[in-house]
Order: C-alpha cells, then sequence, then structure tokens
C-alpha cells in the first residue's frame, strides 16, 4: 500500500512498473519506442494520483532507489536527437518531482543540471519546457536546492545569451517572490560570479 512523504501525504509504489525492460526501452533506438515509454511514465504518474515514494519493494528499485533509476535513464532523453522527445521528457522530469515532493532532491542524481543545458536550445517552445520544469521542481522543493545548478548554468557561455536571459529572469521571478528579504539575499550570495558572468557576457 501506498506510504507516506515528507509533506505526509500518501504516495504510491510504482517500482514494480518500472522494470528493466521499461527502463531500457527509453533507449530504444526506435524513437516510438522511446516516446511510448516516455509517455508511459506520465499514465504512472496519472495512476499513482501524481504522488510516488522515492523508493520501491522490488529489489533493483529498492538497492538502487526507484527515482536514481528512473532519472538515470530519462538524462539520456534530454539529449535525444529528438526535440519533440526531449521536451516530452522535460515534462515527465518535472511530473516526476511533482508526484514525489521533497523527497526527489536526494534522488534525482543531478538531473537539473542536464535540465538546464535544455535552455542552449534556439528555438523558444524548448526553453520555455525548461522554464516549466523549473517550476514544477521550485514547487516540490526550496530554492536554495536549486541554487548550485542555476548559478553554474548563468556562467556557462555554451548555453547562449537567450538562455541564460530566460534564467536569469526565471531566477529574478522567484526571489523577487519572497517575502524574507534576508532569505534572498542568503540565495543570491552564491550567485554573485555567476551573475556578473552573465551581465558581462551582455555587454559583449
Amino acid at each position: 500500500m501506498s506510504a507516506g512523504g515528507l509533506d505526509g501525504l500518501p504516495r504510491e509504489d510504482i517500482s514494480g512498473k518500472i522494470t528493466p525492460t521499461f527502463l531500457m526501452n527509453l533507449s530504444s533506438p526506435d524513437w516510438k519506442i522511446r516516446l511510448e515509454s516516455i509517455d508511459s511514465v506520465n499514465k504512472i504518474l496519472e495512476e499513482a494520483n501524481k504522488h510516488i515514494q522515492p523508493t520501491g519493494t522490488s529489489m533493483l528499485i529498492f538497492s538502487l532507489g526507484l527515482p536514481a533509476e528512473l532519472f538515470g535513464a530519462l538524462r539520456g532523453r534530454l539529449y535525444d536527437s529528438n526535440k519533440n522527445l526531449v521536451m516530452a521528457t522535460l515534462v515527465v522530469v518535472g511530473g516526476v518531482a511533482s508526484a514525489m515532493g521533497p523527497m526527489v532532491e536526494k534522488s534525482s542524481k543531478g538531473i537539473l543540471s542536464n535540465v538546464l543545458k535544455c535552455l542552449s536550445d534556439n528555438k523558444k517552445h524548448m526553453r520555455e519546457c525548461t522554464i516549466n520544469t523549473l517550476d514544477s521542481w521550485v514547487a516540490a522543493i526550496h530554492l536554495n536546492k536549486m541554487v548550485p545548478y542555476v548559478t553554474v548554468a548563468l556562467a556557462d557561455t555554451k548555453i547562449g545569451v537567450e538562455g541564460r536571459k530566460d534564467l536569469f529572469d526565471w531566477l529574478t521571478k522567484q526571489i523577487s517572490g519572497m517575502s524574507d528579504s534576508s532569505e534572498a539575499l542568503h540565495l543570491l550570495k552564491p550567485s554573485t560570479y555567476s551573475l556578473t558572468v552573465y551581465i558581462i557576457s551582455l555587454s559583449l
């Protein structure tokens, strides 16, 4: 049966559905199978009422951690040659964060760094999908857990000016919405260097 998470809400064990075959299909050479597998994750989340446990009961999932296995498989799809699959994966990554809640931060294997790289795409729709994923994550975990990834991305010239501008605007929106100004200043401290690099790049 389901167990409670850190937020006290009952969460479903979906480990029986995330099988080795399922995970392998996410890396299938056939893009249709990859897409079908990505869509299947959404269906699994829906069936669990979008509340899932961070670990499962099967030996594979219990030993390695459900999100670790799932995020590991999804990570590759964020670099898929098929851009539609990348956007579908971004939706799933956001959905898993929403469904898992605060526990996702410890189990995500740093997938946020991979998500943020999607901001390098020159297509606005891709960048919007990325920002939507960040919205899902910040709703699940506190912004301070995301700042280390965000600061690196802001200083990453490979992401490009447009992508970093979108990220800067997103970060500004999140911080401006904080009621505690001291907390906002605390979050900005580790971002100072990255913000400086970003601002300088705009003038070049």
